[in-house]
């Protein structure tokens, strides 16, 4: 980040970075800023960084801000290339909230 400041996939490869570590709290902070900053932009991301933010903010134990990254990313796009995983994971966090219950 030192040599590309600004640059959203030098950002992006730390989240990833952080991720891998499993300081997933610290990856879903660098991945909301990448997506805010794609969203300003109106820049495309490479990597599925909707569905990465909302993984990691699960695997933190924040399942209702990966529930809202999920619903806002189905939001604007309804039946984008995201939709169909993203759906996907709705699922497995109401199977997880489910099971929490009992």
């Amino acid at each position: 980040l030192e040599l590309a400041p600004g640059e959203l996939e030098a950002e992006n490869h730390l989240a990833v970075a952080r991720f891998h570590l499993a300081d997933y709290r610290g990856a879903a902070g660098a991945w909301e800023h990448v997506l805010a900053r794609a969203q300003a932009r109106a820049t495309e991301l490479p990597d599925p960084v909707p569905l990465n933010l909302a993984k990691a903010w699960r695997l933190a134990g924040e399942a209702g801000k990966a529930r809202a990254v999920l619903s806002a990313l189905l939001d604007r796009e309804p039946e984008g290339p995201l939709s169909e995983s993203a759906r996907e994971l709705l699922v497995v966090l109401e199977a997880e909230a489910l099971a929490e219950r009992k």
